[in-house]
């Protein structure tokens, strides 16, 4: 059967397209990575309000006349700095675990013990390679099944490590 000339491509030419392809994944790769370490809504609305509060701040040391107006303000911003500063502490606070992450990493991964995407897997946990407390994302790539006994030893140790 005879085809249009430029319809095959030489063997170098196809090993190219698969090196391309191959850059194109670990590139995507890089840039979910990346995109995982922004900051999350949460990290932004706290960082917004203490750019406030310090603006706040500012003005009332630099406006005396206006003393009775902005101690209200003032008074209402130490309340919201003091729920923050109590969310940020890491004893009061809890990270922040997508159950979509752990159903995606279930999904991937099925469960050692049953083979099943879904439902329990007794005898096992889904656990953060690089624990939260310590600065670990919540991905896929992080986590991994492990035995409720290695989890209770190794959750000592993040609370002995990472003062959670």
């Amino acid at each position: 059967m005879l085809e249009p000339p430029g319809t095959h491509l030489a063997l170098r030419q196809t090993d190219q397209g698969c090196i391309d392809f191959a850059d194109v994944e670990s590139d995507l790769e890089f840039l979910m990575q990346r995109i995982n370490r922004l900051p999350t809504a949460c990290g932004l609305w706290r960082a917004t309000l203490l750019i406030a509060f310090v603006s706040a701040v500012f003005g009332i040391v630099g406006i005396e006349a206006c003393w009775r107006y902005f101690r209200m303000l003032f008074l209402t911003l130490i309340g919201i700095a003091a729920v923050l500063v109590a969310a940020d502490n890491p004893a009061l606070a809890k990270e922040h675990r997508s159950r979509e992450v752990a159903r995606e990493f279930q999904w991937q991964h099925p469960c050692p013990s049953t083979g099943r995407a879904t439902g329990a897997c007794p005898g096992y946990v889904r656990d953060h390679i690089v624990p939260l407390a310590c600065g670990g994302p919540d991905a896929v790539q992080n986590m991994h099944w492990q035995t409720v006994a290695d989890a209770k030893a190794k959750d000592r140790w993040e609370r002995s490590v990472c003062g959670r």
